[in-house]
């Protein structure tokens, strides 16, 4: 598979146990953790885009400011 890591800086916080239960039932996304305004996870790169994922995560009230 074609995991690869990626972190989003969020400029806004929203329900983060909501977040993550969303993320982790997404098929191929792995170990999601929010840490310093930062949400790290590492996802199949052929099954998601990260401004797919970036959409998932502003639906919980986050504000995702960039994408690394």
């Amino acid at each position: 598979m074609c995991q690869i890591n990626a972190k989003f800086t969020l400029a806004q916080m929203g329900d983060i146990s909501q977040v993550k239960q969303s993320l982790e039932a997404m098929e191929t996304v792995n170990d999601v953790n929010i840490s310093d305004n930062v949400l790290s996870l590492s996802f199949n790169h052929h099954k998601y885009t990260e401004r797919e994922l970036a959409r998932a995560i502003e639906t919980h009230g986050f504000k995702v400011q960039s994408v690394e």
